[in-house]
């Protein structure tokens, strides 16, 4: 009987591919090549594959075509190699496809990488040697058509946000979220936290664009591990092991590791190791407030927003000055000024490491 039933299931045809949209994804790095063949294979057998060209020559950003090739995908093909393991946007188009349920089908393309928790399967499609690539093609097809994808487990279906909720006149502003996003999730050789300066004068909504990169959906889908605020300001009683703590809760961690102020640092440092989370430190006006939340972790960033540009250097951090100035706010400051002095305002500037647009403002 088991036999005849096994045969049976052998017999049956394989679903019809065809028009079947296919996202792969996979970071530029290391796995620009294969990407390049399967979506030449996959349009030969019928489906209609789709990949960020953009990428392919490097600079990967996210783009809304990205999120409307990602939404309107039947299956993504996740490509695993050590850069899509780092890329912040690999990570975010795995989570969102995740989060959708799509078919996410996790290809090894590099062996030795390390997997992301959240696209841990019993086993993976193995497109890593030179040989064998047309059998493992064979059952990716075979995949593809059973839609014989990863599970996504509960942990990960929502990402942990510590921000204070958007005030209800929040006004938005996509190009600026856009840029700042694109400056901690776009994809680089990062070996340490990339620190993120997002300074200008007071009351201009730095902490309210920070707020909304917290609430933006793409920002949780690249740090799944959480989204941890962190209110520093100019005259705080808070204890640095009161602050460790909060983080260490929403890394999940051991709070009794937590102990003394040295303690608590080196513990968040060996948590943020394996960690994809952004830690973002408001209201800085100490450059020595920001060294303990530094680490070794190419997974996650730390952002600070301050009025003071002189921490940006102090710190190492890339600088990211966003315009927040609404034009009745632009002339009022104006007017204050003293004699002679002016805002510039140098649109659509690259002024962040790799190719992405910042907003700049200075006094001269």
């Amino acid at each position: 009987m088991t036999g005849l039933i096994n045969l049976l299931i052998c017999c049956l045809p394989m679903p019809n591919l065809t028009d079947t949209k296919v996202f792969v994804s996979y970071a530029h790095a290391d796995g620009r090549e294969l990407a390049q063949d399967l979506v030449r294979d996959l349009a030969a057998s019928g489906l209609e594959p789709w990949l960020d060209d953009q990428r392919l020559s490097g600079g990967a950003i996210w783009t809304k075509e990205i999120e409307q090739a990602l939404d309107g995908a039947d299956v993504v093909l996740a490509l695993l190699s050590r850069a899509s393991y780092v890329s912040g946007i690999c990570r975010a188009e795995q989570l969102r496809a995740l989060r959708r349920a799509k078919c996410v089908i996790a290809l090894m393309a590099q062996s030795g990488t390390d997997v992301p928790l959240h696209l841990e399967a019993k086993q993976y499609l193995n497109f890593t040697g030179a040989t064998g690539y047309k059998q493992q093609f064979e059952k990716l097809l075979e995949s593809i058509g059973v839609r014989d994808g990863v599970f996504l487990k509960s942990e990960y279906r929502y990402t942990y946000v510590t921000a204070p909720p958007l005030p209800v006149n929040f006004v938005e502003r996509p190009l600026e979220l856009a840029a700042l996003r694109n400056a901690l999730i776009a994809d680089g050789d990062v070996r340490h936290v990339a620190l993120t300066a997002l300074h200008g004068m007071g009351g201009i909504g730095k902490t309210i664009l920070a707020q909304a990169l917290c609430a933006d959906e793409v920002t949780q889908q690249a740090f799944p591990d959480g989204l941890i605020w962190v209110s520093i300001g100019k005259e705080s009683t808070e204890s640095l092991v009161t602050r460790m703590r909060e983080v260490g809760k929403g890394l999940k961690d051991d709070l009794s590791l937590y102990d003394t102020a040295q303690g608590s640092i080196n513990q968040y440092r060996t948590a943020l190791r394996s960690k994809a989370a952004l830690i973002v430190l408001d209201d800085v006006w100490d450059a020595r407030d920001v060294e303990p939340f530094r680490a070794d972790s190419p997974r996650s960033r730390l952002l600070f927003t301050t009025r003071d540009t002189s921490i940006a250097s102090v710190v190492g951090a890339r600088e990211f000055t966003a315009n927040l100035l609404t034009k009745t706010s632009r002339a009022a400051s104006s007017r204050s000024g003293p004699a002679g002095e002016s805002l510039i305002f140098l649109h659509r500037r690259t002024n962040l490491s790799g190719n992405v647009d910042g907003f700049r403002s200075r006094f001269p």
